[in-house]
C-alpha cells in the first residue's frame, strides 16, 4: 500500500467540495438500541429466518424478509428492523469523519448514523429520501441522500415503497430513473475527491459503471477494512486508490492532521456550470 498524505486529503477535503459515499461498513462501530452492533446483510437475514422458525439459511435477504413478512405482517417486521437500525450511539471515527465540511454524502445504508451523529457534532445533517425533488436539493450542499430508504421515515407506507433491504446495495429502478441519478453523477464528476468509506461495491453494477464511465479513478478513494481479499483489492482497484486500513484508523490519522490544519484562505471560487472558450480569430469590429 502506498504512503497517504493525510494532510493533503484533508486540505482538500476542507474546501468543502468533496462527496463521501458511506456503505454498511462505515457503520458497524454503531451500538443500537438493543445495546448491539448493527448486523450485516447475512446476519440480519439469519436473524429474520430464525425469529420465523427457518432453519434454511441459503437464501437472500429480500426472500428472508418477504417470508417474515409473510408469517408476522409489516408492524412485526418494522419493529425488528427499527429496534436493529435506530442508532443509540455512534463512535468517535463515524462522528469525526461525518463532522466534515462534506459537498454531499449519499449512502446505502438504513441506520441513523448520520443523523445521531451529525446532531452530536452540533451541526445536523438533513437525511433525503429518493421521494423528494432533487431539484430542491441541487444547490443545498451537506446534505445526506438515502438510496436504500431511511429508518426514521420506515412506516406501513414507505416500506413498500422506499425501503429497500437487499443482500447488496445497488442504485434501484426509482434511482436510476429519476432525476437523483443526475445529480448523483454531477457530484462525482464536479466533486475534487470522492471517499467510498466501507463500501465495496459488490454486485453494485450500476455505480460500477458509472464511476468508470466518468473517468474519475484518480480523485476516488476507496476506504475499506483491513482484512479485505487481495482479489477484492484487485477488482476495486480499477475504480480507484484503495485504503485497506479501516473506518477508525482512517479517522484517526485525519483527526491528527485535522490538529496541525491551517485554513485555506481567498479560495478560488468554483466553477461548475461554464467552460472557457479560445477564440481563434480575432473578431473584426463592425
Amino acid at each position: 500500500m502506498e504512503n497517504i498524505d493525510y494532510s493533503a486529503l484533508l486540505d482538500t477535503i476542507m474546501q468543502g467540495n468533496c462527496t463521501l459515499f458511506v456503505g454498511a461498513g462505515f457503520s458497524l462501530d454503531a451500538v443500537n438500541f438493543l445495546d448491539q452492533k448493527l448486523r450485516l446483510a447475512d446476519k440480519l437475514k439469519e436473524f429474520l429466518l430464525t425469529k420465523i422458525g427457518e432453519t434454511d439459511f441459503n437464501t437472500d435477504l429480500m426472500t428472508a424478509s418477504r417470508e417474515y413478512l409473510r408469517k408476522k405482517g409489516d408492524h412485526e417486521l418494522i419493529k425488528v428492523l427499527k429496534e436493529e437500525f435506530t442508532i443509540k450511539e455512534t463512535s468517535p471515527a463515524q462522528d469525526f469523519i461525518l463532522s466534515l465540511p462534506w459537498r454531499r454524502i449519499y449512502t446505502t445504508n438504513y441506520d441513523d448514523v448520520v443523523e445521531v451523529s451529525s446532531k452530536k457534532n452540533g451541526t445536523p445533517i438533513e437525511c433525503i429520501s429518493l421521494d423528494k425533488n432533487p431539484l430542491d436539493y441541487k444547490n443545498k450542499r451537506g446534505k445526506c441522500i438515502c438510496l436504500n430508504g431511511s429508518i426514521r421515515q420506515l412506516n406501513p407506507d414507505t416500506l413498500y415503497k422506499q425501503f429497500k433491504l437487499t443482500n447488496v446495495s445497488y442504485l434501484t429502478t426509482e434511482f436510476a430513473e429519476s432525476g437523483w441519478i443526475t445529480l448523483f453523477r454531477d457530484d462525482l464528476a464536479h466533486s475534487d475527491l470522492i471517499f467510498f468509506i466501507g463500501f465495496s461495491m459488490k454486485g453494485d453494477l450500476d455505480i460500477q459503471r458509472i464511476v468508470y464511465n466518468l473517468s474519475i479513478k484518480e480523485k476516488t478513494q476507496f476506504i475499506i477494512w483491513e482484512k479485505e481479499t487481495q482479489r477484492s483489492i484487485a477488482e476495486l482497484a480499477d475504480f480507484g486508490k484503495i485504503y485497506p486500513i479501516g473506518v477508525s484508523t482512517f479517522s484517526q490519522k485525519l483527526s491528527e492532521a485535522y490538529d496541525e490544519f491551517i485554513p485555506l484562505e481567498n479560495l478560488p471560487m468554483i466553477y461548475e456550470s461554464f467552460r472557457r472558450v479560445n477564440l481563434i480569430a480575432d473578431i473584426p469590429v463592425l
